[in-house]
C-alpha cells in the first residue's frame, strides 16, 4: 500500500492542513494551525477548582478559565506539586495533569493524572507501573521484549512496548527507555518550582504525530511539504525518533501549486459536504448532531438491471467501505448511526456486518461496529481523540 504525507496551505480555508494519502485516495484531513492543534499529550500544573463527590470526579483549571473535566485513575498516585490532604483529593490542590482529550462542542477536555511518554519503540507511563505489549507483537518477539522491560520492573512508571520494538534491538530499546526516563523526571522535578497553569511538557504537534503514530507498523512512501518551517521541523523530528524514514521527505519547490496538484481544497470541499456519491450511482447522506451522526444509505441513481437482494448487498458493501472512509476522513467521533438499505435475508445481513466490521478495523483509531437494532440501524461507535474536520476549519478555529 503506497502512503502519502502531505502539507500545505489551504487558501480556501486559510489554514495549514496535513492530508494522508493511502494508493492516491485522501483517507485523512487535519488542521495544522496552532490555533486548533490538538492539546493532547500536553502536560500542565492544574488546579482542583470543583469535587464532583457523586461520581468521584472533579474540574481542573489547566489555564486561566480553561475548565477540565478529571476522573481519579484506578491506579497509581497523582504527582501532586501542593497537596491539603494526604487522604483525599481538595478543592485547591495542584497536580501535574495531561490531557487525554480535546473539548468538543459543549463537552470539556479531559485530563488524566496518568502521565504518558511516548517514543518510537516504547511508551512510559507515571501513574500505571505495568508492563505491556502491542498485541500485534509475535509471541517470540513478546518473549524477548519481556526480558528487556523486566529490566525495568522495580521503577516507578509503567511501559507499553510499541509495535516497532520487534524490529530494534535490546540496546536501542533500554536507551529509549531512559531518554524517556530523564524527560519524566526532569518534568517532575521542574514542576516543583512552578506556578500553577503552567505548560510543563508539550506533547508531539499533530503532523508529527502522524508520522510517530500512524505509521507506527507501516512506512509512508512520501512526505512532500511545500512550507520550509515544517520541512525543517519534520527533518529534526525524523532524525531523533524515525532516522529511517529522512530519505523519504521532500521539500516541494515547483512553481505549480502542491495545492493544485493534489486538489486539496477540493477534497476538502468534498469531506465537508453532506452528500457523498458511490461509483455505483448510490450515494450517503451524512448529518452530524449533537448526540450523534447519522448516515443514510440511499441507492440514488444506481441503474443496474437486477434489483433484488445481491444487487442490495453489492450496494451496500460499497456502501460500508466509503463510511468507514468517511469516518477516517471528517474525523467523526461518538455514536454514529448507519440506515443501510433494508434486505430481508439474515444471512446477507450478517455478511454485511462482517464486511463492515473489517473495513472500521483498517482505521488507526479505535473504531467498533457494536450491532444491527430491530430497527435495522447500525451502531459503530468510534474513539474521540481531537476535533471533527469541519470544526477545525470553523472559523472561529
Amino acid at each position: 500500500m503506497s502512503n502519502t504525507l502531505v502539507l500545505t496551505h489551504s487558501k480556501q480555508y486559510n489554514k495549514d492542513l496535513c492530508l494522508t494519502y493511502q494508493d492516491g485516495k485522501i483517507t485523512d484531513i487535519s488542521c495544522v494551525n496552532d490555533a486548533c492543534d490538538s492539546l493532547v499529550g500536553n502536560i500542565y500544573i492544574g488546579r482542583v477548582r470543583k469535587l464532583v463527590k457523586n461520581i468521584e470526579a472533579a474540574f481542573i483549571e489547566i489555564a486561566d478559565g480553561k475548565m477540565c473535566y478529571y476522573e481519579p485513575e484506578p491506579y497509581g498516585q497523582p504527582i501532586f506539586i501542593f497537596r491539603q490532604s494526604p487522604n483525599k483529593l481538595c478543592e485547591g490542590d495542584t497536580l501535574l495533569v495531561q490531557v487525554t482529550k480535546d473539548a468538543y462542542r459543549t463537552k470539556r477536555a479531559v485530563v488524566s493524572s496518568n502521565l504518558t511518554f511516548t517514543s518510537k519503540y516504547v511508551v512510559l507511563t507515571s501513574g500505571n507501573t505495568r508492563m505491556s505489549m502491542s498485541t500485534k507483537l509475535s509471541a517470540s518477539d513478546k518473549e524477548r521484549l519481556s526480558k528487556v522491560a523486566a529490566l525495568f520492573e522495580n521503577e516507578d512508571f509503567g511501559l507499553i512496548i510499541r509495535t516497532n520494538a520487534a524490529y530494534a534491538t535490546d540496546a536501542e530499546i533500554i536507551d529509549q527507555v531512559n531518554s524517556l526516563k530523564d524527560t519524566y523526571k526532569r518534568v517532575v522535578s521542574d514542576s516543583m518550582h512552578k506556578n500553577p497553569f503552567v505548560l510543563v511538557y508539550q506533547g508531539i504537534p499533530d503532523y508529527l504525530g502522524e508520522i510517530l503514530g500512524k505509521y507506527e507498523d507501516i512506512k509512508p512512501d512520501k512526505i512532500v511539504t511545500d512550507n520550509r518551517d515544517y520541512y525543517d521541523k519534520i527533518k529534526d523530528f525524523l532524525s531523533t525518533m524515525r532516522p529511517e524514514f529522512l530519505n523519504i521527505i521532500t521539500f516541494y519547490e515547483d512553481p505549480y501549486e502542491l495545492n493544485k496538484l493534489y486538489g486539496i481544497d477540493s477534497d476538502v470541499e468534498k469531506a465537508l459536504s453532506s452528500k457523498v456519491w458511490l461509483k455505483s450511482g448510490a450515494y450517503l447522506v451524512i448529518e452530524t448532531t449533537e448526540a450523534m451522526t447519522v448516515i443514510d444509505v440511499n441507492s440514488g441513481k444506481y441503474n443496474g438491471k437486477k434489483k433484488g437482494e445481491e444487487t442490495y448487498l453489492k450496494i451496500n458493501k460499497e456502501a460500508a467501505t466509503e463510511i468507514a472512509r468517511q469516518l477516517r476522513l471528517r474525523n467523526i467521533a461518538g455514536i454514529c448511526m448507519v440506515d443501510f438499505i433494508d434486505m430481508s435475508s439474515k444471512a446477507a445481513e450478517d455478511e454485511l456486518m462482517d464486511y463492515l466490521a473489517k473495513e472500521v478495523y483498517k482505521d488507526p483509531i479505535k473504531t467498533v461496529v457494536v450491532d444491527m437494532t430491530k430497527l435495522g440501524l447500525v451502531e459503530i461507535t468510534r474513539k474521540r481523540i481531537r476535533k471533527s474536520l469541519a470544526e477545525q476549519l470553523s472559523k472561529g478555529c
